[in-house]
């Protein structure tokens, strides 16, 4: 089995939302669909961390580096609203 790499699991996991969803009831589901993907990828970084797939440090990189991004497109969401 082939180990993938960072960019990999970013290209993989990134928050998008639905547009039709968005258009019909607004930022405040993009938002609570972005922190609840957000909740969900750390949860899978916790358990790799406890599985022994990665380090501490590597697991606490990838929590911090997908919190900017959730950071990101929350501002993102709350410019177009």
């Amino acid at each position: 089995m082939v180990r993938k790499e960072y960019e990999d699991y970013r290209k993989e996991f990134l928050f998008v939302a639905n547009p039709s969803v968005t258009d019909e009831v607004g930022a405040d589901v993009e938002l609570a669909q972005n922190i609840h993907l957000f909740a969900q990828q750390a949860s899978y970084i916790e358990a790799s961390m406890v599985g022994g797939k990665i380090t501490p440090v590597e697991a606490m990189q990838r929590v911090k580096d997908l919190y900017k991004h959730l950071k990101s497109t929350n501002k993102s969401i709350k410019k177009k609203s």
